[in-house]
């Protein structure tokens, strides 16, 4: 329903499936969450959840993705600086990440928040982490229940070249991402690709 662009239904379906588990099951707990940092985000309301970011992150330091995706509702929710604070961490290791399921998701946060912070140092770096990764879409399924979408690859590609200051690329990239995502039946992506483009074109003029 989140990838269907229909963040409040999504919002009624995650807190109906809570109320389906046993008590405060604490992997049904974890998926609400999960569900509702993607609700936020696509809501423009990532501020929202950074305070719970920031507990999952500190209390599950053996699941680096939540503070990824921390750095990622910090830069969305315009604080920068703790943004950065959770970029960081990963950013001095050379975005070293365990090879599980939320990979690519954490990748895939990094390099919007790299680009939101216009670490141009960096970029390169996660590009060579995620091109071969071009063409999929960056979905968690998260204990069976809890899910993420976070778009196209090729979308943060673009982002990562727009910082590297190749236009052109950065263009074609997210051209391609809106395609993906309008097959993917996306729309809610499609359009911030679109904006990101349109973006792109108001700065070249």
């Amino acid at each position: 329903v989140i990838i269907d662009g229909c963040p409040e239904k999504a919002e009624q379906l995650a807190f109906a499936a809570l109320v389906c588990q046993p008590g405060d099951h604490p992997e049904a707990v974890a998926a609400l969450g999960v569900n509702l940092t993607d609700v936020r985000l696509f809501q423009g309301r990532a501020g929202e959840v950074v305070d719970l970011l920031r507990v999952a992150a500190d209390d599950n330091p053996q699941i680096p993705a939540y503070r990824a995706v921390l750095a990622l509702c910090s830069a969305e929710a315009g604080d920068l600086a703790g943004a950065r604070a959770a970029y960081d961490t990963f950013a001095t290791r050379g975005f070293e990440l365990p090879r599980d399921s939320n990979w690519l998701l954490a990748v895939a946060v990094l390099a919007d928040t790299c680009a939101t912070l216009g670490d141009d140092a960096s970029a390169e770096v996660l590009e060579t982490l995620l091109e071969p990764w071009t063409g999929r879409q960056v979905v968690l399924n998260c204990y069976g229940g809890g899910g993420a979408y976070w778009g196209p690859v090729d979308h943060h590609l673009a982002r990562l070249a727009a910082t590297r200051g190749d236009h052109d690329r950065a263009c074609e990239l997210l051209t391609r991402a809106v395609c993906l995502s309008e097959e993917f039946r996306a729309p809610q992506f499609a359009a911030r690709s679109r904006a990101a483009r349109a973006g792109l074109a108001t700065r070249s003029d």
